[in-house]
């Protein structure tokens, strides 16, 4: 005879919030490997990153589909959030990353959208932590956040 394991139930607001992670986390890892594609005719170097990242979030998403947000948070949080800084380090200062690189990335609706949908991935992570490691997780972001907010005001991200 087998043993019963009980589980408790899951709530309204975790599943809405997993959801919202898992969808959000999935598109945005369908975008990268759009954006890859883009990058692959001048640099597979870059092209090689996008699809990294793309194949990382469907990871994250698969293991949120299937097993829940345990363990998952702090983690998807802390790979998101170095994505956005990325993002913002690309946008504001000029990376010698290659040899055309001679002024900042222009901004455009696919990156923003990108951006937005990264931005409610760490928002449901967040939300899917449990008590103090919510609370932590999120001063953490706000930290990075302050952070970037100085380099900026001082001149470093100028």
């Amino acid at each position: 005879m087998a043993a019963v394991v009980e589980t408790r139930p899951v709530d309204r607001a975790e599943r809405n919030w997993r959801r919202a992670a898992t969808w959000s986390v999935d598109i945005t890892a369908a975008l990268h490997v759009t954006v890859g594609l883009d990058h692959l005719q001048h640099s597979t170097v870059f092209a090689a990153f996008f699809f990294a990242v793309a194949m990382a979030q469907a990871g994250l998403g698969e293991r949120l589909r299937r097993a829940g947000a345990q363990g998952m948070p702090a983690a998807g949080v802390a790979g998101t959030v170095a994505l956005l800084l990325l993002y913002l380090l690309t946008r504001l200062t000029v990376l010698p990353l290659h040899a055309f690189n001679d002024r900042p990335e222009a901004t455009d609706v696919l990156g923003m959208l990108v951006v937005c949908l990264e931005l409610i991935t760490v928002a449901a992570l967040a939300a899917l932590a449990g008590g103090r490691r919510r609370a932590r997780l999120l001063d953490g972001v706000l930290l990075v956040g302050l952070g970037v907010w100085a380099a900026w005001l001082t001149g470093i991200l100028a």
